[in-house]
């Protein structure tokens, strides 16, 4: 499995903190998450991509502040989430 440099530096900090938490007498098993269990994700559902055309014609047609959500939306990539999520 191919891991990023954060990915490593969380590792080696669990590990730095799990032998410190043992030789305290806080814990004494020798690796805490040896049980867990990492769920499955959601398979990826289906799709669509709008082409530049087809957002130009919606743009010309939705009102404010609907034109601005799907241009913010189609132009940065951002998730429905995050764009509900963000503060003007």
């Amino acid at each position: 499995m191919i891991c990023s440099h954060v990915t490593k530096l969380r590792e080696e900090n669990f590990t730095t903190g799990s032998q410190y938490a043992r030789s305290q007498g806080v814990l004494d098993s020798p690796n805490p998450t040896r049980k867990v269990e990492i769920p499955r994700a959601r398979p990826a559902g289906e799709t669509h991509a709008y082409t530049l055309e087809e957002e130009v014609r919606m743009l010309a047609i939705l009102p404010e502040p609907a034109a601005t959500i799907v241009a913010v939306a189609a132009f940065t990539g951002a998730r429905k989430g995050e764009i509900r999520d963000r503060r003007m």
